[in-house]
């Protein structure tokens, strides 16, 4: 048993597998406002937090109204397609395992806490987790305040907490929360984007098991 150990898993493009549905999503708004769609490779290259950045990429206008009605645009794309998302392979037996060692696990998502909880609900893995935490709205800003208040609140050490996703802003908010990270490079950005900004990228779930415990 290893007392006091916690891992705070980012859920979407971590633990949900749902890169496509957010790829059709997009390339729908793309195709309703008359703009270049794009490929998973072209995606996962300028996929970025905060999302306002990646909706200007893509040539939307993002001024405050417009931010919000494309947001909700692509929500409600999104949202149609979620149920048809699954897990990454080996999600259960991972979870499973940090659990048989005693670990605590946590779910920090910036996905709004209502259809977060629920799609965790859907997927039978809500068992594993002491809380799952999201957003109070679709606008998917930054995670790191919940972080950063669920850290302090239940008197975690930093040092002893893992924060686990697939992209920089997840390595964004383990910096800012002073815990250990490691990225996931089979999510929403590509290897070489994640390696430039950290070592600790693994190329498959199954990976994240042996890069703690052999830390």
């Amino acid at each position: 048993m290893i007392d006091n150990f916690t891992i705070i898993w980012d859920w979407n493009g971590t633990l949900l597998d749902d890169v496509d549905i957010c790829i059709d999503s997009i390339n729908a708004l793309l195709s309703k406002y008359n703009k270049k769609t794009i490929s998973k490779e072209s995606y996962k290259k300028i996929f970025t937090f905060p999302v306002q950045n990646y909706y200007s990429k893509l040539g939307f206008d993002t001024s405050t109204e417009n931010f919000k009605k494309i947001t909700e645009e692509f929500i409600s794309e999104y949202n149609s397609r979620l149920p048809s998302c699954q897990l990454f392979p080996g999600v259960k037996e991972n979870l499973h395992y940090f659990s048989q060692l005693g670990y605590k696990q946590t779910i920090i998502s910036a996905m709004e806490q209502g259809i977060l909880t629920k799609s965790v609900r859907e997927k039978k893995i809500n068992g594993f987790f002491h809380s799952i935490l999201g957003l109070s709205n679709n606008l998917a800003v930054s995670k790191a305040v919940i972080a950063k208040n669920f850290i302090e609140n239940s008197d975690l050490d930093p040092k002893k907490t893992w924060f686990i996703g697939d992209t920089s802003h997840d390595f964004e908010v383990s910096q800012e929360c002073d815990c250990n990270h490691v990225l996931i490079a089979n999510g929403h950005q590509n290897y070489e984007q994640l390696t430039s900004i950290t070592k600790a990228v693994v190329k498959k779930l199954d990976k994240v098991k042996g890069f703690i415990i052999g830390k």
